[in-house]
Parts: C-alpha cells; structure tokens; sequence
C-alpha cells in the first residue's frame, strides 16, 4: 500500500488519527475511497462518473449530473478559441465582462 509509510504524514495534515485499508482511508468519521494509489476527497454526489463507475457499477448510473454547466463552458470555450483563444487572465476576464 503506497500509504503504508505515510501515516504519520496523513494524521498531521487531518490533525487526527487516520485508520488506513487496501481501498480506503477514515478520518474520524470520513471514509475516502482510493484508487490507485489517489485518495478521493470528493464528496459521492461529486463524482465524476469514470470514478463512481470504479467505486460500484451501479453509483456510475446513479450519479448526480456535474455542477458546472457543461453547455455554457463549451460555447464560452468555443467563443474564446474562435478569435484565437485567451492568452492571458486578462483576456479571460475581459470576456468574462470582469
């Protein structure tokens, strides 16, 4: 297990004790999955549905749509590629009416 050796590490950055699993780590009364070595810290409603597909077949069909809006992010980042994309936080805002 990659955290093994990093116990000591993970219960300074909670500020408790943490109780390690093959799949999982428990902070108090927080269990985060892992996959491949990554810690989820995502709330299950948050999931994107490649991890909740990982974490239960069933979640992936189950899980709550993304809290952006995925349409207005794609024609806003169709707008900005069509006059030759955002070159600097500035132009970004600027489109933004920032």
């Amino acid at each position: 297990m990659y955290y093994a050796d990093k116990l000591a590490i993970l219960e300074d950055l909670w500020g408790k004790p943490v109780e390690l699993h093959q799949d999982k780590l428990i902070v108090g009364s927080q269990v985060y999955p892992i996959i491949d070595d990554v810690i989820i810290l995502l709330e299950p409603s948050e999931y994107p549905p490649s991890i909740a597909q990982r974490l239960s077949p069933q979640a992936a069909h189950a899980a709550a749509p993304p809290a952006i809006a995925t349409d207005i992010q794609y024609t806003f980042g169709s707008a900005v590629e069509s006059v030759g994309g955002a070159t600097s936080s500035r132009t970004a805002a600027l489109w933004l009416g920032l």
